[in-house]
């Protein structure tokens, strides 16, 4: 696994990673411990899922198969091909914020699903920006934990259906943009605070009725992402 997401990374940032540099990539402060525990996991292949039930009883054979699709429960399923998870819906809500900054998307492969941490994405001078791979690593790795998520979820409520009780993108993605917010509090961190200018570059183009907000939007009530709720 960790050389499908090394090549994948080669194939779009142009230069190949050491592995090294994935194991250090996935520890990013922009990505929460729980994001990088799963993301660790996942390419570690640890999670009990698909082929893991296959070396035990028979009557545990069943727990290996996707209950929705009837095809063998792997994590490239679950992330990037499961019609029960809402991955398609998913990502479809992170390429439009992603496209609210009119960046190219990126496909959600399953390289880049577990290789988002390391990725650079480029502007239209063809170099690599900072605050864009900042954006796109935080709503990557979001969208892919949310996955994960919604699957446990779904397996632990034995396939309820009702999408009013998922998590959602515009959750996720809210939560994210909040903890931003919080963090340029220079009286609480400090030396550590996060540069002002920096959280508003990256969210920039994003929210919702932009127009409508202060230029310094970081203390101002109300400021959330620009995508869609799918559910009220």
């Amino acid at each position: 696994m960790v050389q499908q997401v090394l090549v994948t990374v080669e194939d779009i940032n142009g230069v190949e990673p050491p592995p090294s540099s994935l194991w250090k990539s996935i520890r990013h402060k922009d990505i929460s411990r729980p994001i990088w525990g799963f993301l660790w996991k996942a390419i570690h292949g640890t999670f009990k899922i698909g082929a893991f039930w296959d070396h035990l009883s028979p009557q545990y054979a069943q727990r290996g198969e996707c209950p929705g699709c009837k095809v063998p429960e792997t994590m490239e399923h679950i992330l990037t091909e499961c019609e029960i998870t809402g991955q398609s819906m998913l990502w479809s809500l992170a390429r439009e914020l992603w496209e609210m900054k009119g960046l190219e998307w990126i496909p959600p492969t399953y390289g880049v699903a577990l290789g988002a941490s390391l990725l650079q994405i480029r502007g239209e001078n063809g170099k690599v920006s900072p605050l864009a791979t900042r954006l796109y690593r935080i709503l990557a790795t979001e969208t892919v934990h949310l996955i994960w998520k919604i699957n446990c979820q779904r397996r632990i409520q034995q396939g309820d259906d009702d999408p009013t009780k998922w998590h959602s993108e515009e959750q996720a993605m809210n939560k994210r943009l909040t903890i931003d917010r919080l963090l340029v509090n220079k009286l609480q961190y400090g030396s550590k605070a996060m540069m002002k200018a920096k959280v508003l570059s990256t969210w920039r183009g994003t929210l919702h009725d932009e127009k409508s907000l202060l230029e310094d939007w970081i203390s101002q009530r109300g400021v959330l992402v620009g995508i869609v709720p799918l559910w009220r």
